[in-house]
């Protein structure tokens, strides 16, 4: 076989491995994706809170009585040590879990003040971006919406924040109030 026909093979070869690989790994995505819907939609829920590990947190949850721990990454910036929100469980399997970013719980002292700004992009509207300011300092977080909405981003919410940390802050919506 002359070089060419070998090098011209190698290279549809490479091609083939590397379209394969990209589907099993869109596959892989969508599977875990439908998975967490899944979870989110019939698991059984408990209180869940975070706790930073680099570029990854870990989640303190109980089932039971038994103390469960769970590495998880990221889901977007922003995510801080000590959040609460609502986790989803395989009944079969306490450490299948997904997290409702979308219920924050309130269990701290939080005080209120006003949105400042309010953005989200286009491709994911159950994201909402937004602004406030507790004193002098201005602060921006990301949060996740209960359902696909249109939210008014002109409008002035209120934003719950924890006093021993005001980074940590949430958007109240009309309609999604605790």
């Amino acid at each position: 076989m002359n070089e060419k026909l070998k090098s011209t093979l190698k290279y549809y070869w490479s091609l083939i491995v590397l379209i394969l690989l990209i589907i099993a790994l869109g596959y892989n995505w969508k599977y875990q994706k439908n998975h967490s819907e899944n979870l989110l939609k019939n698991g059984l829920r408990t209180e869940g809170i975070s706790f930073s590990k680099g570029k990854s947190l870990s989640w303190e949850y109980e089932i039971e009585g038994i103390k469960i721990t769970k590495i998880k990454s990221k889901p977007f910036k922003g995510v801080w040590n000590s959040e609460k929100f609502e986790i989803a469980y395989n009944p079969n399997d306490f450490k299948d879990i997904s997290i409702d970013y979308s219920k924050f719980i309130l269990t701290e002292k939080y005080s209120e003040t006003y949105s400042t700004g309010l953005s989200n992009k286009w491709w994911n509207t159950r994201n909402i971006f937004f602004e406030y300011k507790v004193g002098n300092e201005k602060y921006k977080r990301i949060q996740r919406l209960r359902i696909k909405n249109d939210i008014d981003l002109n409008k002035t919410y209120i934003v719950r924040y924890r006093n021993d940390n005001p980074e940590i802050g949430y958007l109240i919506l009309d309609n999604f109030n605790d």
